[in-house]
């Protein structure tokens, strides 16, 4: 029985000593310098970031008369004009493969809905 309690409060005295350093580590606190981050007036500054538009030569839209319309390149350039207002760098790639050194990929997608007579 004697062994047993020996064996109890050594366990118990490695756990507390484990556990002590983790509790004194947690309570730390560094006071962090103040981040101040200041916005470029609208319309002067573009983000430093280069965007790729993925542009799908497959993409097209079967109009309702039977004609097939191709929405690129049309989509993906006015996807590009419209991001290059903001952007650093905005191209048109024909596939993600092409975007690898991009910070961001653009995918243009389009829905139609067509109301009225079915």
């Amino acid at each position: 029985m004697n062994r047993r309690a020996n064996r109890s409060k050594a366990i118990k005295l490695i756990v507390a000593a484990t556990l002590t350093p983790l509790v004194f580590a947690a309570c730390a606190h560094t006071n962090l310098p103040e981040q101040v981050a200041t916005a470029a007036p609208v319309g002067t500054a573009k983000l430093q970031l280069k965007i790729a538009v993925v542009a799908d030569p497959s993409l097209t839209i079967h109009e309702p008369l039977g004609f097939y319309e191709k929405l690129n390149p049309a989509l993906a350039d006015t996807v590009r004009e419209a991001l290059a207002a903001d952007f650093e760098t905005v191209e048109v790639v024909d596939d993600k493969a092409r975007a690898g050194d991009a910070d961001l990929i653009a995918i243009p997608v389009t829905e139609t809905h067509f109301y009225g007579n079915r």
